[in-house]
C-alpha cells in the first residue's frame, strides 16, 4: 500500500500500523476505520467507510465518509465522530 500510495502521489499520508499501537491509541474498533481531520488537526470524524460488509450484499459506495467529508468541505458543524 505504501508503493501504491507513493505511485499514485495521494495527498495524505498512509500509516500501516504494525504493532496496532496507532489503533490503540484512536479505539478503532475494526478494519478499516476511517478518521477525518480538519484543518486545525482535530478530528471530525472516526466511522465507517460505508455499510457494505463482507457477505450482506450491499454495494460498497463510500456514503458515509463521502457524508462526512461533504459536511467538513461545506464547513457544517454537524460533522461528528461515529
Amino acid at each position: 500500500m505504501k508503493i501504491h500510495a507513493a505511485e499514485n502521489k495521494h495527498p495524505f499520508p498512509y500509516l500501516y500500523d504494525e504493532s496496532q499501537e496507532v489503533e490503540k491509541a484512536y479505539d478503532a474498533a475494526c478494519t478499516h476505520d476511517f478518521y477525518v481531520f480538519d484543518k486545525d488537526l482535530s478530528s471530525v470524524y472516526h466511522g465507517q467507510l460505508d455499510h457494505s460488509r463482507p457477505g450482506n450484499e450491499i454495494a460498497v459506495n463510500g456514503s458515509s465518509i463521502r457524508e462526512a467529508l461533504n459536511a467538513l468541505l461545506l464547513g457544517d458543524s454537524l460533522v461528528a465522530n461515529r
